[in-house]
């Protein structure tokens, strides 16, 4: 299974760890999100919400009870992990998979972006 850990410090720029390994089709992949912990006083921003979102349609990697998607939101009180499965490019060989990760505060403002890429690779 693969491991992307998704890091949102508080006054830094957001950062992917592992983005740029390769996957191999059908594999799972789980997102972990690491934000501040709640302090006293409140971190500024502090992140409560992400959204992760694949720029080709045929990217479907998120299977939900009404399909699969290309994009998935998860606000953080329902766990701070993210899963998915690397669906089988059309082509052969190597894929790279372009996608966004949005971080959002308790007002729905857009704290944090990051830009990463997946490789999905045939067995």
């Amino acid at each position: 299974m693969a491991e992307i850990h998704l890091v949102f410090p508080v006054g830094g720029d957001p950062i992917a760890i592992n983005d740029t390994k390769p996957v191999l089709d059908g594999e799972f992949i789980t997102w972990h999100i690491h934000t501040p912990a709640r302090s006293n006083p409140p971190t500024p921003n502090p992140v409560t919400k992400v959204k992760i979102g694949f720029q080709d349609a045929d990217a479907l990697f998120f299977p939900t009870a009404t399909g699969l998607k290309n994009e998935l939101p998860k606000p953080l009180e329902k766990g701070r992990a993210i899963w998915g499965v690397a669906p089988q490019p059309q082509s052969q060989g190597r894929r790279r998979w372009k996608y966004t990760v949005w971080a959002y505060d308790a007002k729905g403002d857009d704290v944090g972006l990051l830009d990463p890429t997946i490789i999905s690779d045939k067995p």
